[in-house]
């Protein structure tokens, strides 16, 4: 008898629903009315629905398997901290967050977190991070494997230079990508000591003029991938460096970063793109980047360096990008980046040739399959969708440019092969645009162009030319 009892509970047991997959409802008119509430009555593998608004509240989660979402918009928690560590600590394993805005966390110790993570493994999918002290800051926990994708982190860090936009400490593997993390505050727009780092797809920049340290630090070594990703440098920043690796010592496992098809632009007079300490490296492939800036490309050393099919100009004008101003880095059709790249190989079985592309803001889509690979982030692509940059001679040759040095107005003088419609722009060496002139259609026959300069200082400018699809470049003195 007990054994027929025995198996009578055991199939009620498996025929019944789990009594903790549950869905909890938080908002307004909601059975919870803040999220520390549906917190504290959260169990294991339960979902939590937050409707979008604003929730002056903190808490803890300690429940594992939980999926903590945004419903209807951003559900945005603000300006309180837990346990004068973060507006939420999170201490179960195995979270998944989404739809979650996190802002103006402050604590004594000056480094209040959106999220502090303190369980294992954690996902955050469409978050924004902005105006805390620290944007996410994890514990050490070698199994934990932390992956953040399609997120925005702006403006975080104390400014002290130890608070970051985020901070990931000792663990497993960090996963970043399609996001986009900039102007953090004096702090780097990526810290992580993770003994794995895949950061892959990405926008970091200081688009607000902010005083951003680096772009992505590893101080720590590890394996590092770091694929198809826009790394801006902008005048203010408070470091000439944008990728730091192992700068302070290399505690972790290994000590090996590859750097692969990622645009690089700054617009400080001297750096490096790739900082690495004088010993210490193993290895370092740096493979169909585009350099664009007066930086070096390496600095340090390592005992195996592999730098392929690189693009390096040290005019940012010179790379080709569509329009640097409005920070689109798609090659134009005369870029010197379009099939100037190689195969790029594997890692530990994990394949370094590009498949995606970062979409601003903080999305991504396919990258073309058109080989040989285009250097930087993106692939050329021309109005019809396909990999087709002109192969003919151009229309147009440049016969002479006068007087030099400039002063208030410049001729062009010019020859058209076939009736033409001419684009003329005037850029900074960095790249600004700082005159466009109207499309003018010519015929066929020489020409002779006057142009009225804007008031800018004494420098050297380049000219862009655009006419068939073709890109000409010329440089011009100016003096005041």
């Amino acid at each position: 008898m007990p054994s027929i009892l025995l198996l009578i509970g055991l199939l009620l047991l498996i025929g019944l629903p789990r009594a903790h997959s549950r869905t909890l409802n938080v908002g307004p008119d909601r059975q919870y009315t803040l999220p520390s509430q549906a917190a504290s009555a959260a169990m294991d593998g339960d979902t939590i629905l937050i409707d979008a608004g604003e929730y002056a509240d903190a808490t803890r989660w300690q429940a594992n398997n939980l999926l903590i979402r945004g419903v209807g918009g951003y559900a945005h928690v603000r300006d309180r901290t837990y346990g004068r560590k973060a507006i939420w600590v999170i201490q179960g394993n195995n979270t998944t967050v989404e739809w979650i805005e996190f802002s103006g966390a402050r604590v004594p110790d000056n480094n209040g977190a959106g999220i502090r993570q303190e369980g294992t493994n954690l996902t955050l999918r469409h978050c924004h991070f902005h105006h805390n002290e620290m944007g996410i800051l994890t514990n050490n926990d070698p199994a934990s494997h932390i992956v953040i994708e399609y997120c925005h982190f702006a403006s975080n860090g104390y400014g002290d230079g130890y608070s970051h936009n985020m901070y990931i400490n000792h663990v497993g593997r960090f996963t970043l990508r399609y996001s986009y993390s900039h102007d953090a505050v004096i702090g780097h727009n990526v810290k992580s000591r993770a003994h794995e780092n895949f950061i892959l797809y990405n926008r970091l920049d200081q688009a607000e003029g902010g005083n951003t340290s680096r772009e992505i630090d590893l101080p720590n070594g590890g394996l590092a991938v770091i694929i198809g990703n826009i790394l801006d440098h902008g005048l203010n920043t408070d470091n000439s460096n944008l990728i730091g690796f192992g700068m302070e010592g290399f505690s972790n496992p290994r000590a090996t970063i590859v750097v692969a098809n990622n645009t690089f632009l700054t617009a400080r007079g001297a750096g490096g793109f790739v900082t690495l300490p004088q010993s210490g490296t193993d290895t370092v492939r740096i493979i169909n980047n585009i350099f664009a800036g007066r930086a070096t490309m390496l600095t340090g050393s390592a005992a195996v360096i592999d730098t392929a099919a690189n693009l390096a100009v040290r005019d940012i004008a010179e790379a080709g990008f569509r329009d640097r101003a409005d920070r689109d880095y798609h090659p134009t059709p005369s870029s010197p980046a379009i099939d100037a790249g190689t195969d790029p190989g594997t890692i530990d079985g994990f394949s370094l040739r590009p498949t995606h592309e970062y979409m601003h803001p903080t999305g991504s889509r396919p990258r073309a399959d058109a080989p040989p690979l285009d250097c930087g982030a993106y692939e050329y692509e021309s109005a019809t969708g396909t990999h087709s940059p002109p192969s003919v001679p151009s229309a147009l040759t440049i016969e002479h440019i006068y007087p030099l040095p400039a002063r208030k107005n410049i001729f062009i003088q010019f020859a058209l092969r076939q009736s033409t419609e001419l684009r003329i722009s005037l850029h900074s060496l960095d790249g600004r645009r700082l005159l466009t002139l109207p499309p003018t259609r010519y015929a066929a026959g020489r020409h002779t162009r006057q142009i009225t300069l804007p008031a800018i200082p004494t420098g050297i400018y380049l000219f862009f030319l655009h006419a068939d699809g073709v890109i000409h470049t010329h440089r011009m003195l100016y003096m005041r």
